[in-house]
């Protein structure tokens, strides 16, 4: 349905009797996810709107996350009604026929071919209940001939001995990676990214803007990469997708190794289940794709897997997320530079403010400060409160965690966002995220080898502080 440029909706009556909420909500949306294979609100959007009106894609997230009546906002309304459209459906029915219909009568609406995918995400969603995310992947089952083809790897490369959490507890900072050893650690942490944490949409817009800049362009065709590895890429099978889709569709690689590395064996697991499924439906081609996944630890990379990673050339090595912030940087650089060679690229993403020290931690810290962040941090604070041998609820902790500034960092002005729980008199640092100052992160980034090419911000309003920086080895 055509949309002016001002966001009315051509054709709509707005004139509508106003439910008062979406019936089927969830499932709705688990049918759009699945049908149009996106993970997230803002890919969902983008393709609803097929990469129109940018004007109103900020609203439209914000209506799905919240669940909006889509008569609450131009931008809501226009995504409910250039839905039948994105979905295919043959009769074209009214935005309220779409809102008010039960979910048997919009799988009704549905073409035929659709209603397959559509009725295993609504089954999937109903055995779940409220513990599943509305964007949990789901795919039709395979036949034995498909199981055998997409058989994945996962390898176990060596990991050294790390702190324990009783470590941590005594000296008053838990690493960072407990945060993603716990089983339902991706199933949190795609809970996380849907709600209004906008900062994976903002990497992925801000990846996009990246592949489609000439500077890009220019230091690829030179580099000539092989080989991608993605670092700590595990749960974010989208962004692996958008630089998959880049080389094998977009430059027509005739063939491509991708890696990706992790702590996680459950995030790595369901990045490869999720790949497995949805890749080949974006990328014909997806055959030409070596995907391995490795079980480890980024920071211990050794010079073997130089050796491994350039087995037919250059690579580009890439840490997505603002990843980079969790991390201690000199330590990342001597374990990437142990694995790379000259020539090699690098993208590295970050949250970037100008003047970022003189920030209030408040403000910093805004983000955080959501029921989905809380989820994330459980975990933890359940077993910090066992190792302390503390009485407190774990709800009752949670609502004690302050954000306080810290410089667990290497890098030059950068401030660190530290969540941090009191038990007794004792403050544990449950997890440090960095923001940097731009040309400060750029200089640091060239002091250990790397130089740089181009810095591409996100093109979303609200995102533009987060950067997609692309560096090339010396």
């Amino acid at each position: 349905m055509p949309i002016h440029s001002t966001g009315s909706v051509v054709g709509a009556n707005t004139s509508e009797r106003r439910s008062s909420r979406i019936a089927d909500f969830d499932l709705k949306l688990a049918v759009c996810y699945a049908i149009l294979d996106e993970t997230t609100p803002a890919g969902l959007v983008r393709e609803v709107f097929e990469g129109k009106y940018e004007s109103l894609w900020e609203g439209a997230v914000d209506s799905l996350r919240k669940g909006n009546m889509p008569t609450r906002g131009q931008a809501a309304k226009a995504f409910w009604a250039a839905l039948p459209t994105a979905l295919e459906m043959p009769d074209m029915p009214a935005i309220n026929s779409l809102i008010e219909a039960n979910i048997d009568t919009f799988l009704g609406f549905l073409p035929v071919k659709h209603r397959d995918i559509a009725a295993l995400a609504v089954n999937t969603h109903r055995t779940a209940g409220s513990n599943l995310p509305h964007n949990y992947p789901v795919s039709l089952p395979a036949t034995t001939s498909e199981i055998y083809s997409d058989f994945r790897v996962i390898r176990l490369g060596y990991l050294h001995p790390h702190p324990t959490l009783r470590e941590g507890w005594e000296e008053g900072k838990i690493d960072q990676m407990y945060h993603y050893l716990d089983p339902d650690s991706s199933k949190v942490w795609f809970g996380l990214i849907e709600s209004q944490y906008r900062h994976y949409d903002y990497c992925s817009s801000a990846l996009r803007a990246l592949l489609k800049s000439p500077k890009w362009r220019s230091a690829v065709d030179t580099a000539n990469p092989k080989a991608v590895v993605m670092l700590t890429g595990g749960g974010a099978p989208t962004k692996d997708l958008i630089i998959i889709e880049h080389f094998i569709n977009t430059r027509s690689m005739p063939r491509l190794s991708y890696y990706i590395l992790d702590i996680s064996f459950y995030m790595l697991r369901d990045s490869m289940l999720w790949l497995s499924s949805h890749a080949p439906n974006r990328v014909p081609n997806f055959t030409k794709v070596n995907l391995e996944a490795w079980h480890m630890n980024v920071l211990e990379m050794t010079e073997w897997f130089e050796g491994y990673f350039h087995q037919h050339g250059s690579v580009l090595f890439a840490i997505t997320g603002g990843t980079i912030g969790n991390l201690p940087e000199k330590r990342f650089f001597d374990s990437l530079n142990r694995a790379s060679r000259s020539g090699d690229l690098l993208i590295v993403s970050a949250d970037t403010l100008d003047n970022v020290s003189a920030m209030p931690i408040d403000t910093l810290a805004q983000r955080y400060k959501i029921p989905e962040f809380n989820a994330w941090l459980q975990p933890v604070v359940r077993a910090v409160l066992s190792v302390a041998s503390s009485r407190d609820s774990v709800n009752d902790a949670l609502k004690r965690v302050t954000f306080e500034r810290g410089s667990d960092t290497d890098v030059k002005d950068a401030v660190c966002v530290v969540p941090t729980l009191k038990i007794g008199k004792r403050p544990i640092k449950l997890v440090s995220s960095a923001r940097y100052d731009p040309t400060a992160l750029m200089e640091f980034c060239k002091g250990r080898g790397w130089e740089p090419v181009v810095t591409v911000p996100c093109p979303e309003e609200g995102g533009k502080s987060f950067k997609q920086m692309l560096f090339r080895r010396n």
